[in-house]
């Protein structure tokens, strides 16, 4: 029990201290996206959750946590976010516990300062206060693989926990599977070395390992109906070099670090859990060995089924951390467990140096983590704040992308209605808006006399900006006063008829092939005449014969009559969010550059060049009438600056 010995003491203390890190300023940050999705689920009857659940990617344990949690508690930021510090505190005596089962010489040490590094990590205090299923799971998995570890090292019966608490895991994220795979070659590493009754276990195993799985069965078929039409992410790869980085700097909580502390952080992370794992000996050594693999292995999956279908963040690898924390304990433990000799001596040094050090760059990121604002969460809070402050009778509230509508609608305190385009409070990227959305938007504008345009990933799901285009078509845009941390407010009034188009307007229609495929359909450009300084907007309309598998960059140059760039922008075509490798064919993309003159440019006569290029190799896409590797476009004037 904990409590009897001062390491026990030490381990209360830490939780503690874990507990008040998660508290700290836990209702301060506005909602977002995920934790209003949350919310919205958890509401209702419990058929309700499970409902709302089968139409998630995640399973439902959370969901009915969280709604006994607000029956409870109520649903201020605070009370929704605690059941996930509650988890999170929970940790650090778990990581304590697997530790102590893992290491026979060195555990209590090694518990101890699993406990404290787990209790700082800013990567587990962010998960801690988030209203999400990421602690919650990271707390199982740590039961899970605490139980595994024990019953291989004789309590056998605790399969039976072991079962009911990872089948308990998989009802709170899919990706338990790749824990359950790494245990399972865990299993082949102990039945390979043991010395007695190998199938005995190996079978007792598979059916601990099978029951978990079995329980999970009712919720199988919601499951994989949701993965297979889940269109939550882009079609494409994923690259090594970017999954691995990004995993490394989540799960040491470098990610929240200045960049040139990220490399220490890295490199004592990795050093400090090499070496916990290697030195190892006697019986503990095949447990080491199973604890490399509940690392690697749960990474080296999530790789293999993300590669190619890049649905990814570092987060989903939450379930890692306990057992990294614990080979981390491990290796400071071997070093600071001491002795008389000038080698042990050193050893020591070492050891407190690099628990100092973790410690330092920990505090580091947790301070960040707390009140960097580039690092704060979108702040829906004082948009919706904003939106009642100065909202008239007859106004509405319209959410692009859709899917921020909850995050809205959690907010809001006045009887404004709030709508979503596209509808749904889940991001399908499948049902990217275009001219149709017309016919969405006219009953909504004949319905208010002023409309609030909430924008938030609307780069995502209306790339060539339809919603914003149609509303200047009919409305004037009025002012608002201020801005906010990562969304975009905007007032339109509508002054006269809403007959919106459905169809381009294009005012220079083009039909300009490149040789590739892609066609550059027409422009727009509004005036012709700028002043120094002044900003040009300039509007292509692309067309695709055929689909891309790459994103091509365009460029749009200010050339002098010498074939001198004055000012150049070379981007995505079609935007970050809407590459060449995502039109369809025959669909018209409009793709607005935005180019500044520079202020000391001399009056006269320049000219638009326009084209296409391959950003790995730099070569131009030729224009398939002239053989040229870009197009002069539209001649402009840059008259003289006002004295």
């Amino acid at each position: 029990m904990l409590g009897r010995s001062p390491v026990d003491r030490s381990v209360l203390l830490v939780t503690a201290s874990a507990f008040g890190l998660r508290v700290f300023r836990l209702g301060e940050p506005s909602l977002w996206y995920d934790e209003a999705v949350s919310v919205l689920f958890a509401q209702g009857d419990l058929a309700g959750v499970l409902a709302n659940a089968a139409t998630d990617n995640h399973p439902p344990l959370y969901f009915i946590l969280l709604h006994l949690a607000i029956a409870l508690t109520g649903m201020s930021e605070f009370a929704i976010r605690f059941p996930s510090v509650l988890a999170g505190t929970l940790l650090v005596p778990l990581v304590d516990r697997l530790a102590r089962a893992v290491d026979a010489r060195h555990g209590p040490l090694a518990g101890l300062i699993a406990g404290w590094l787990v209790a700082l990590s800013p990567f587990a205090v962010r998960y801690a206060q988030e209203a999400r299923m990421y602690t919650l799971l990271a707390a199982l998995a740590a039961t899970s693989c605490l139980l595994f570890v024990r019953a291989l090292r004789g309590e056998a019966r605790l399969g039976v926990g072991y079962a009911a608490v990872t089948s308990l895991a998989l009802y709170t994220h899919l990706y338990t599977a790749l824990l359950i795979t790494a245990q399972a070659a865990g299993l082949a590493v102990w039945l390979a070395t043991a010395r007695k009754r190998p199938l005995a276990i190996g079978v007792q195993w598979a059916l601990c390992q099978g029951l978990a799985v079995l329980l999970f069965l009712p919720w199988l078929e919601p499951t994989w109906r949701r993965v297979v039409a889940d269109a939550t992410y882009w079609p494409g790869t994923l690259g090594l070099g970017t999954f691995v980085w990004l995993t490394a700097v989540t799960l040491t909580g470098s990610e929240w670090l200045p960049g040139h502390l990220v490399g220490i952080a890295l490199a004592l992370s990795a050093a400090t859990a090499i070496l916990g794992i290697l030195t190892m000996r006697g019986p503990t050594r095949r447990v080491g060995l199973i604890l490399a693999l509940l690392v690697v292995v749960p990474v080296v999956a999530l790789y293999l089924l993300t590669s190619q279908r890049p649905k990814f963040h570092p987060r989903y690898l939450i379930e890692v951390q306990p057992a990294l924390v614990v080979a981390m304990g491990a290796g400071l433990a071997v070093l600071l467990a001491g002795g008389c000799s000038p080698l042990r001596a050193i050893g020591r040094a070492l050891g407190l140096a690099g628990l100092t050090a973790l410690t330092a760059l920990a505090v580091v990121g947790l301070s960040r983590l707390y009140f960097d604002p580039a690092l704060a969460r979108d702040d829906f809070r004082s948009v919706v704040a904003y939106v009642e402050e100065y909202a008239e009778p007859g106004d509405g509230i319209l959410a692009v992308g859709g899917h921020a509508q909850p995050a809205v609608s959690y907010y809001l305190r006045r009887d404004l209605p709030v709508y979503g385009l596209p509808p749904g409070p889940i991001l399908d990227l499948s049902r990217q808006l275009d001219l149709t959305v017309a016919d969405a938007l006219e009953p909504i504008l004949s319905r208010h006399e002023r409309l609030w345009l909430v924008l938030w990933q609307d780069q995502v799901v209306d790339p060539t900006e339809e919603v914003t285009r149609l509303l200047h078509s009919v409305s004037r845009r009025e002012g608002v006063g201020r801005s906010f941390q990562g969304i975009h407010l905007q007032l339109f009034r509508p002054t006269g008829g809403i007959r919106l188009a459905r169809e381009q307007s294009i005012s220079n229609e083009l039909q300009t092939r490149f040789v590739d495929g892609i066609v550059l359909v027409g422009y727009d450009l509004r005036q012709h005449t700028f002043q120094p300084g002044e900003t040009i907007e300039l509007a292509l309309y692309w067309q695709a014969e055929q689909r891309f598998r790459e994103d091509l960059t365009a460029f749009v140059h200010l050339m002098g009559q010498v074939d001198h760039i004055y000012s150049q922008i070379d981007r995505r075509a079609g935007g970050d969010g809407f590459g060449t490798s995502r039109w369809a064919p025959g669909r018209t993309v409009r793709d607005v550059f935005r180019l500044r003159v520079p202020p000391e440019m001399a009056p006269g006569r320049y000219v638009l060049e326009i084209g296409l290029y391959r950003p790995e190799t730099l070569a131009r896409l030729l224009v398939e009438e002239t053989g040229e590797n870009g197009i002069l476009l539209v001649e402009v004037d840059v008259a003289r600056g006002s004295e």
